[in-house]
């Protein structure tokens, strides 16, 4: 009788860690998967008008940003939870990318987000890569940003020929092939 007892507790046991650790993995799960799809736009905004901030107040063009150079930009904030997750990734990224000639740069949209938060983050994630400010909404609206992070795939004219809600490795690699073929890669 204790064996059969033993048995239906150990089972019973099973059920309910199994239901536990289901309701964890759920919750854990990243909220990328309820982004919306993303496209490329069908026309891309003219980088020299819009600006963004810097974190000391400064005001400077995406053209400025850009450079002229293949850039990756991706739209976050500090206070959301997805783009923690991503963080890891965009620095993998930079640290991939940018000696093949990858711009990296992040706009943080400032929705309840003062600019010592982002400075916060920063310092604590070790970001290398150059962050802006978008105080007045601007390169939100241009780049019709409706979910954070957004990271799109800029080419050299300014183009926007990628947009989705992570970073993709693979994709970052064809950007950058494409691009030298198309012209130098500084």
């Amino acid at each position: 009788m204790r064996l059969k007892n033993f048995s239906l507790i150990l089972a019973a046991a099973l059920v309910i860690s199994s239901a536990v650790l289901g309701a964890q993995a759920k919750k854990e799960k990243p909220a990328t998967d309820k982004a919306p799809r993303m496209s490329a736009p069908a026309v891309s905004p003219n980088p020299s008008s819009v600006q963004v901030q810097t974190l000391d107040g400064k005001t400077v063009s995406l053209a400025e940003i850009f450079g002229g150079k293949p850039t990756m930009l991706v739209f976050w904030a500090s206070w959301c939870p997805d783009c923690k997750r991503e963080t890891p990734r965009v620095k993998e990224a930079f640290e991939r990318f940018a000696k093949k000639g990858l711009n990296l740069v992040a706009v943080d949209v400032a929705r309840k987000d003062p600019v010592a938060n982002v400075r916060r983050y920063i310092e604590e994630n070790g970001l290398k890569y150059p962050v802006y400010y978008d105080a007045k909404g601007t390169a939100d609206k241009a780049y019709d940003i409706k979910w954070i992070p957004t990271v799109l795939l800029i080419d050299r004219s300014g183009k926007v020929v990628s947009k989705a809600p992570h970073v993709d490795m693979a994709r970052i690699e064809a950007f950058l092939k494409k691009a030298q073929v198309k012209g130098r890669v500084k």
